[in-house]
């Protein structure tokens, strides 16, 4: 690949890490490669769930240049940041918490692909580099300003079960598919700033792959830890839903009775609770990457296990006819083992006699795949539009 100054002039073209095809065409050559502006760094660490064990050191070649190449496999979407100057040994709790470190980590600043973790009520913002292979799900595009968008309207509602005053966005149809004469209604959780707001739906729509829908957006809580109060008490939330929310929308025509609540993370453990709470209500379920490990009362400092999981359900009487979930491969960690239980769900689901669709993709568990797996979740509970017909 040639000396030090080569392998950087690569990785400045590429925007990022370096990619080249491999001898398989499921696989490609992947270089990380970090250059110490500084010139004071010794050694390198790299995090990356897609890696053997998902630490590696980067080999030093020389001119403060850091790199090292790794064979993937195509479709991979995964996060990864470079860790200054890692202790020589490291054990796994070590290592663990090294990973998760918001001070011993440096994102790819070549790589302008970024995912943000950004928490208002802790003031924490985490961000991390994001390495795309080609095949990973794609990412609905941003239809530009002269799409023909949607209308859209915020609003507040002071809410009695909740306690609170809670930011909705409702966003209808555009243009001739506004006039139809019913639409679906997807109601979306926002557990961070996954969606980025409500222009998801627009970008959702500006595919042409999807029916037309009314799409209600259930912005967070401002404060971390009443956001994870609200998504873990499906009760309430269901009421909410149900009474504050939906009720006076049908009451004034603006949506029917054809319902799917969805989510993503924390956003998608409480929409799984409250689909199973109400499935006359919510007949059909999406739930990328639910947060399940966090327990009932969404409990960040307390894992739960398979177990407990399935004793949050075991109650109900019937699951929503209708199922789309999602998670990625590279969602397993020692204390949130995402895919595992996605897919416990997924088994347990299909035995209740719900009709369910698990995608499963080498992804982790970043805002651009929750995007990726919303679309494809909604064209497949919505299906495509209608045929356009002669007036």
């Amino acid at each position: 690949m040639g000396g030090p100054e080569a392998v950087r002039d690569l990785a400045r073209a590429q925007r990022g890490p370096i990619i080249e095809p491999a001898a398989s065409p499921d696989a490609f050559h992947v270089t990380f490669v970090l250059a110490d502006r500084s010139r004071t760094l010794h050694d390198v660490g790299l995090f990356c769930p897609a890696i053997p064990d998902g630490f590696a050191r980067l080999h030093p070649l020389g001119s403060a240049t850091f790199a090292r190449t790794f064979m993937l496999r195509r479709g991979v979407r995964v996060r990864y940041h470079f860790c200054p100057d890692p202790p020589a040994r490291l054990d796994e709790v070590e290592l663990l918490a090294l990973a998760r470190s918001p001070v011993a980590r440096r994102i790819d600043y070549l790589n302008p692909l970024l995912d943000q973790v950004h928490i208002r009520g802790l003031r924490t913002r985490i961000l991390h580099s994001l390495l795309v292979l080609p095949g990973a799900p794609p990412d609905p595009p941003d239809p530009g300003p002269q799409a023909d968008h949607g209308s859209l309207v915020e609003m507040d509602i002071d809410s009695a079960v909740l306690r609170r005053r809670v930011r909705v966005a409702v966003h209808r149809p555009s243009g001739r598919s506004a006039t139809n004469r019913r639409h679906p209604t997807v109601v979306l959780f926002e557990a961070n700033d996954e969606w980025r707001g409500p222009a998801i739906f627009d970008r959702i729509a500006a595919t042409g792959r999807v029916r037309p829908f009314v799409g209600i957006l259930v912005r967070r809580a401002e404060h971390f830890s009443t956001n994870l109060r609200d998504l873990g008490d499906a009760a309430t939330l269901g009421s909410f839903v149900a009474d504050e929310l939906l009720a006076p929308l049908a009451a004034r025509g603006e949506v029917d009775s054809d319902h799917t609540v969805a989510g993503f993370s924390a956003g998608a453990a409480a929409a799984v609770a409250v689909s199973m709470r109400a499935p006359d209500l919510f007949p059909q379920l999406l739930a990328i990457s639910p947060a399940l490990h966090l327990g009932s009362r969404m409990d960040v400092l307390r894992a739960g296990d398979e177990a407990e999981v399935a004793g949050i359900y075991r109650w109900l009487a019937a699951p929503p006819c209708r199922v789309y979930l999602a998670a990625g491969r590279y969602e397993e960690t020692p204390t949130a083992r995402i895919h595992t239980m996605t897919a416990a769900l997924a088994g347990r689901l299909r035995r209740r006699g719900a009709q369910v669709r698990f995608d499963s993709g080498l992804t982790d568990h970043d805002s651009v795949s929750a995007r990726a797996y919303l679309y494809a979740g909604l064209a497949w509970l919505l299906g495509p539009p209608e045929p356009a017909t002669s007036e």
